[in-house]
């Protein structure tokens, strides 16, 4: 079944693309590849957001990661935003991790191992967007270049709590699932 809607949905996508390319071609509509791609993006993003309602976790995360990118070229390519005209995609691209983190725990509030992660990716994302814009520039250069490595440490640790966490649940539930086996007729 669900490689019907995979198909199905990739079938839809080279149709809107082919529309969209073919109407170029006629010189019906203008599109180019940087008002085409935002839109991809968040069609994507729609396709993502709808398998995460439908019961798919994994999709939650990639949801709002294109949804964030997709959102944020749309509106700077559209010049919604085109004072804030970003050379560098990185800021961008670690916000979009951030926020991805920052959903999964949101599905998931027992997880809070990745908030550490959200927290530190959407901290260093917007500082990279303040050094863009050359905002703050002194302290946000102070920051990346003397504090990054005490918040990798932390990540780090942190990470590591949670995995050594959710190995001693999973140990205590199969331990506990055994022992129910043994103690049956």
């Amino acid at each position: 079944m669900k490689n019907k809607s995979n198909t199905l949905i990739i079938g839809v996508i080279f149709i809107f693309v082919g529309f969209s390319l073919l109407l170029d071609r006629l010189n019906a509509v203008q599109f180019s590849w940087d008002k085409l791609f935002p839109i991809l993006l968040l069609l994507l993003a729609v396709i993502l957001w709808a398998k995460s309602i439908n019961g798919n976790y994994n999709s939650v995360g990639w949801a709002t990661f294109f949804s964030v990118l997709g959102a944020f070229y749309f509106l700077r390519n559209y010049d919604v935003i085109e004072h804030l005209w970003f050379s560098d995609v990185w800021p961008v691209v670690i916000l979009a991790m951030g926020m991805s983190f920052l959903v999964k725990y949101a599905f998931r509030p027992a997880e809070w191992g990745l908030l550490i992660p959200a927290f530190f990716l959407i901290l260093v994302g917007v500082l990279f967007f303040l050094d863009d814009m050359n905002i703050t520039y002194e302290y946000t250069h102070y920051f990346l270049s003397n504090i990054w490595a005490l918040l990798l440490v932390i990540l780090g640790g942190g990470l590591i709590i949670s995995a050594l966490r959710r190995r001693v649940q999973d140990e205590n539930k199969s331990g506990s699932s055994t022992d129910i086996k043994e103690t049956g007729p």
